[in-house]
């Protein structure tokens, strides 16, 4: 059943700061704007290396999906998954500030989604897109100016949040960012959006302020907990919603495609736990098919426990 979560303003189930200090972020920008990726690659590896090896924080954010993922896998093992998970989200932020300081032409892009969120926004409800943390989500959304219409991305950003000054979608001419701090004025905002025929963005995977409801469904073996209020904005509007992935494929080429699309119909209830099982499933078959490529470091499983 869909149900109010337990996470809230003063006690979240998860924080977004990074185990680096800013000064560190910071020796990477410096070192990526004047050298480029590659240097800022090799010495990621040294670095995560070193955070996998006497950090024992990594360890602990990373275990509950290892654990989910690679459920018989040895202590060395899962050591070995949890140096390649980190390692490949060192290469996403380096990436997605690359982006940011020397512009998409840094990449090759796949937009195999683009087409079809075009034909689903021309049904004329507006459109939901849905992103998780998967792959190169934030160095991917630059695509999205195809679209040539607004798209209203839902962020939350963390007081401990320390790499995002090099990456605000100012590349982007039509991301607007909407501020989930402000719950009210964000339920306004995407609404309108939505309204008008326009796009908004919210994440599927991750339960922070305002989404307040929730459900519990099967995902990697578990039951998980997966916000629901994206599709009581669906039902309101009878807008699709879209789940949108991106992986990365070798150094320089990135993929965007849509996993899934879904309706929420007028005469639906109060329950929406079927459509987040549809978008869990949709997601367990990409963690499956690309491992390393998660990047949800805290306990889905664990939060539906009373």
């Amino acid at each position: 059943m869909t149900r109010k979560s337990k996470c809230n303003r003063s006690e979240k189930c998860w924080s977004s700061k990074s185990l680096a200090g800013r000064w560190q972020h910071e020796f990477f920008f410096i070192l990526i704007k004047y050298c480029g990726r590659w240097p800022a690659y090799i010495f990621s590896c040294f670095v995560v290396f070193f955070y996998v090896l006497f950090v024992p924080e990594v360890h602990k954010r990373s275990s509950f999906y290892i654990a989910k993922r690679f459920p018989k896998a040895s202590k060395c093992a899962r050591w070995y998954h949890t140096w390649r998970l980190c390692q490949n989200l060192a290469f996403s932020l380096i990436d997605k500030a690359a982006v940011g300081i020397r512009g998409t032409q840094e990449f090759s892009y796949s937009r195999n989604g683009i087409e079809k969120l075009q034909e689903l926004q021309e049904q004329g409800n507006g459109l939901i897109l849905l992103t998780v943390h998967v792959g190169p989500w934030q160095a991917m959304l630059g695509p999205l100016d195809e679209l040539n219409t607004p798209v209203h991305l839902m962020v939350y950003r963390d007081s401990g949040d320390v790499d995002l000054q090099y990456f605000d979608f100012n590349h982007c001419k039509n991301i607007k960012l909407v501020h989930a701090e402000d719950t009210m004025g964000s339920v306004i905002a995407m609404t309108a959006a939505l309204r008008k025929n326009e796009i908004i963005s919210i994440m599927g995977d991750r339960i922070v302020p305002p989404t307040s409801y929730t459900a519990s469904v099967d995902f990697l073996g578990g039951k998980a907990l997966f916000p629901t209020s994206v599709y009581k904005f669906a039902k309101g509007t009878q807008s699709p919603v879209a789940l949108l992935v991106t992986r990365k494929v070798g150094i320089s080429h990135m993929e965007l495609s849509v996993a899934h699309v879904l309706t929420v119909p007028k005469a639906t209830g109060n329950d929406f736990t079927p459509f987040a099982q549809e978008i869990a499933y949709a997601l367990e078959k990409y963690v499956q098919e690309t491992p390393y490529q998660f990047y949800n470091f805290f306990d889905l499983w664990r939060t539906t426990n009373e």
